[in-house]
């Protein structure tokens, strides 16, 4: 049986590395910088977030004051916020477009002549717990 090599704890890893250069190339683009944001400028040079950038920044020797930093993570978890109530708002609105009657589960449309068609209640898969449709993979033909 190979015997496994065990990892060095000081061995740098790739993300490490990847910052290594960043710190290095941003020590002259921070001379050179004449923007007002040097946190948002950091961030879109680099192809990082803005909280990586404010801590590279501050690893270059950039003062950035604390409000600042409340101020971002407070806006970034507003964001975060307001992508999971976007998420949750179409999925709910996802589930309520779809029609439904007595006799089928799910209008899938209508005949030229009016008359529906589409999956019926008694072929509709449905979870036994909650009586809600469940996620079994049955092919409709």
């Amino acid at each position: 049986m190979p015997v496994e090599q065990k990892k060095h704890p000081d061995t740098p890893t790739l993300y490490t590395k990847a910052r290594i250069k960043r710190l290095a190339k941003g020590k002259h683009w921070v001379t050179i910088y004449n923007g007002q944001h040097i946190v948002k400028g950091y961030a879109k040079k680099f192809s990082v977030d803005l909280l990586t950038a404010l801590k590279e920044l501050r690893m270059l020797g950039i003062t950035i004051s604390e409000q600042y930093e409340q101020s971002l993570i407070q806006t970034l978890n507003g964001l975060a916020e307001k992508r999971k109530q976007e998420k949750l708002r179409k999925e709910i609105e996802m589930q309520s477009s779809f029609e439904s009657d007595d006799e089928f589960a799910f209008i899938m449309g209508y005949t030229s002549g009016g008359a529906a068609y589409g999956i019926k209640w008694e072929d509709w898969p449905v979870d036994n717990l909650s009586g809600e449709p469940g996620n079994e993979n049955h092919i409709i033909s």
